[in-house]
């Protein structure tokens, strides 16, 4: 079992969007994936989804062949990712929101020829969703009477969120050491087990109009996270099952400075 504790802080994004029309978000924009101190509109809500693919035809930036280039043991369509996202925005008030967002993918995994096992099934893509949850309350603005209704406005955000992967499970009944190899009555499955991390984070942000350029917006935020993973098989020789049942546990804080323009 693998613990890690992380600590998220000092985040610093800069954000240029086209000029709001009123205080709550501006007229034709979406709060997916909006960065800005505004909130939707008291009593309305928002539907955003979206479908995700990557394959060998859609690889912006050639990060899927990048990935499978500087890898000895990724092979095949490893690096495909489908999926979809879902993401709901809701106004109680005026100056507070609530919203969810949930992701489900699958990403390929073919590790192509093993020479050390026997293999008799593998499994060939990770599963993963991911999930979050929170409120934006914007507490301050500004410029109320500006021509453009361009507005200064800022706003603090808490969520918690969770992503969740099944377990990754291989299937074998031999295994080929240097000078030992062990044979199998029956196959043994070996699994990559309990891939999970979950955590929350807080954000200030704050937007303010800028002279014939829009509104810009910046955000500086906290959060903390435990993710946890594990190895596992159902072995029952304890002599080789206590080299595949192993736990760790790693405490690690993370602070990070990421500036967009």
């Amino acid at each position: 079992m693998l613990k890690l504790h992380s600590t998220l802080a000092t985040l610093l994004l800069f954000n240029l969007s086209p000029s709001p029309v009123h205080g709550d978000t501006p007229l034709g924009w979406i709060n997916s994936g909006n960065q800005s101190a505004y909130t939707i509109t008291k009593g309305e809500f928002e539907v955003n989804a979206a479908g995700l693919a990557v394959n060998e035809s859609i690889d912006f930036l050639n990060i899927r062949d990048d990935l499978i280039a500087n890898s000895q043991t990724l092979a095949g369509d490893s690096g495909n990712l489908s999926g979809s996202k879902f993401e709901l925005h809701y106004g109680i008030t005026e100056e507070l929101a609530v919203f969810y967002r949930q992701q489900q993918h699958s990403l390929t995994v073919d590790l192509g020829a093993i020479n050390s096992v026997q293999l008799v099934d593998i499994d060939d893509s990770l599963n993963t969703k991911s999930q979050a949850a929170g409120l934006k309350w914007t507490f301050y603005q500004a410029n109320l009477l500006n021509p453009d209704n361009r507005r200064s406005a800022a706003s603090l955000e808490l969520s918690a969120y969770s992503n969740e992967s099944d377990d990754f499970d291989v299937v074998l009944d031999e295994i080929n050491l240097q000078n030992l190899s062990i044979f199998f009555r029956d196959p043994q499955t070996f699994s990559v087990a309990e891939l999970e991390d979950t955590g929350w984070k807080t954000r200030f942000i704050y937007s303010w109009p800028l002279e014939q350029m829009g509104i810009a917006s910046f955000w500086l935020g906290y959060g903390e996270s435990t993710a946890t993973s594990g190895t596992t098989s159902d072995v029952s020789s304890q002599t080789i099952n206590k080299f595949f049942e192993q736990s760790f546990d790693l405490v690690e804080p993370i602070r990070r400075l990421v500036v967009l323009v």
